[in-house]
């Protein structure tokens, strides 16, 4: 058995995974991906060339990384546009009549250009998703990069229409309660 390479070879290396990562190739990549309507397609393929929330926010939340700041508060202002069209599944979130009817979720596939549901079979609740979204907005808010368009945009349905922490306190509430209710998560 031979020993690992020390020294000017494991620098090498790491030299050639520095040059591997390339701001200008991944930006180029992340644009090759997002519509003229800001919204990022999961891949160029015909199965996953939709917009899909949560692929949408990890990507976008890349830019902060980037230093792109501008296409960050687009990218989640697209987040914001999407929810405020679904507003009404929103809403069930919380309350739901029947969880079978699972169109009467947020749907996971919608079309990248108009944000409508591509089909009604892929509702969910998407709280993880919903949850990454409120987390990035809290995150960003705390690192001084307010994401909404103005004071006044709220993340309508999950809360009251108060501040983003009041939202996002509110939104994480009705969560643990709708866990609790279905018995995936213990009460304290």
């Amino acid at each position: 058995m031979s020993a690992l390479p020390s020294g000017p070879l494991r620098q090498s290396e790491s030299e050639a995974s520095r040059q591997a990562f390339s701001p200008e190739r991944t930006l180029a990549v992340m644009e090759s991906m997002r519509r003229p309507s800001g919204a990022f397609v999961a891949a160029r393929t015909e199965d996953y060339g939709a917009f899909w929330l949560r692929d949408h926010l990890f990507i976008v939340f890349s830019y902060y990384y980037l230093g792109e700041y501008e296409k960050l508060k687009r990218g989640m202002q697209v987040a914001f546009d999407f929810f405020r069209k679904e507003r009404y599944k929103l809403e069930r979130l919380s309350f739901p009549d029947d969880p079978g009817k699972s169109y009467e979720y947020l749907n996971a596939k919608v079309n990248p250009d108009t944000l409508e549901e591509l089909t009604r079979e892929w509702g969910h609740h998407q709280l993880d998703a919903i949850g990454l979204f409120l987390y990035l907005a809290a995150d960003l808010k705390f690192k001084n990069v307010d994401v909404r368009r103005d004071e006044t945009e709220a993340i309508q349905g999950m809360g009251h229409s108060g501040s983003l922490e009041g939202q996002i306190h509110d939104h994480a509430a009705r969560v643990r309660n709708f866990a609790q209710q279905r018995g995936e998560l213990a009460v304290d």
